[in-house]
């Protein structure tokens, strides 16, 4: 099963193209999770409204560029949590962040298929040139810090 983990400010405005997306989706194959800056404006949104499958999870403060961890934390503690026996937790669910801009282009089978292929986790780490370098004071060894981006594929065993 794929747990959609979004993050966003008031609404996720593709949700007609997302609604389509999970037509296609076998029953039970997927959750939604969705943390929202602004949860009165999201209850309000057009994303609730059209998939009301749409898991609100409670607000933890965010600064966009600086923390936006501990909203990823949050989505993913509330979805870990989802494993009554009538949830269909399985140890090969996939937990997918994703932002309130992400646009679903390829078919839902497409999507399940290629994310659940493998039962690693998948994070997408800039080439060595992007990651962060620095040192303390002179003299001091250089630390260098691999980047990767914040959206990431995660199995429900790491």
């Amino acid at each position: 099963r794929l747990h959609f983990l979004f993050l966003a400010m008031t609404d996720v405005p593709h949700s007609h193209e997302w609604s389509r997306f999970l037509a296609s989706a076998p029953t039970g194959s997927w959750r939604i999770w969705l943390h929202c800056a602004n949860m009165t404006a999201c209850r309000a949104g057009d994303f609730m409204r059209r998939i009301p499958e749409v898991n609100l999870v409670p607000s933890v403060p965010t600064v966009y560029c600086t923390d936006l961890v501990s909203a990823e934390v949050q989505l993913l503690r509330y979805a870990l949590k989802d494993e009554a026996p009538e949830s269909g937790a399985r140890d090969l669910d996939k937990f997918v962040v994703l932002s309130d801009s992400t646009l679903p282009i390829k078919p839902f089978a497409e999507v399940f298929t290629t994310i659940t292929a493998k039962t690693e986790s998948d994070f997408c780490v800039y080439p060595v040139y992007e990651w962060f370098r620095w040192k303390k004071s002179p003299g001091d060894a250089r630390v260098e810090m691999p980047a990767h981006s914040q959206f990431v594929h995660l199995n429900r065993r790491d």
